[in-house]
């Protein structure tokens, strides 16, 4: 899944080439891994789907993803179907993967600290010459924190063990903090909680080394 902006399915944009996507598609195809790779609505071979921007919606996105999957579980080619996001691609996969049952998730620089925080941060420092916009764009913030998800696919909780009860089993629990000692500590709070099957994703940018070690002793 690409990220933000008009990305195509290679990863490129119409000043920018990189083929970024393209090239991990590739690297994937020749280790014997389908690859589908999908232009965003309003964008290359899936202009026709794109809507006005004041009507697109971020779930529209999340749909799109989960509507792949699904159409993928369906071919019997495939014994099993995981998700690969880049940037705000994560976002919409971390969103789709369980919606769509998805057998794994790989983020490629995802948010590695919690959304509401980072979204602060950057309004607060971009911002910086508009108080007007900012004081209105951080009370807006605070307002969906505090209840405009509900009815929405969002579940708000205050503690480890109200979220290991909201997910329904086998859970996939994804950590999305600093990388390092953090991990370690919020993966010892969540082994009590747990039970045989569910599943913990560090999405934080952490070395694959440490990824190894843990895997091993969850496991």
């Amino acid at each position: 899944i690409a990220g933000s902006g008009p990305t195509d399915r290679d990863g490129n944009q119409l000043l920018m080439t990189n083929n970024s996507l393209k090239l991990v598609g590739a690297g994937l195809a020749a280790k014997g891994v389908a690859v589908l790779r999908y232009d965003k609505r309003g964008v290359g071979e899936s202009a026709p789907a794109g809507r006005k921007e004041d009507d697109l919606r971020f779930e529209n996105l999340v749909d799109d993803a989960v509507a792949w999957v699904e159409h993928l579980r369906r071919d019997k080619r495939f014994s099993a179907v995981g998700i690969i996001g880049h940037s705000e691609g994560s976002l919409i996969g971390i969103l789709a993967v369980n919606q769509a049952n998805a057998d794994a998730l790989v983020s490629i620089s995802g948010m590695g600290r919690n959304f509401s925080d980072l979204l602060r941060e950057q309004l607060t420092k971009n911002l910086a010459q508009r108080p007007d916009l900012r004081k209105r764009s951080l009370q807006i913030l605070d307002e969906l924190v505090a209840g405009r998800a509900k009815g929405k696919k969002f579940i708000g909780c205050h503690s480890l063990e109200e979220l290991v009860r909201a997910v329904k089993p086998p859970r996939k629990i994804m950590i999305m903090i600093k990388a390092g000692a953090a991990v370690d500590d919020q993966i010892e709070q969540l082994i009590p909680l747990l039970s045989p099957g569910d599943v913990i994703i560090d999405g934080g940018n952490e070395h694959y080394t440490n990824t190894e070690r843990r895997t091993k002793y969850v496991e």
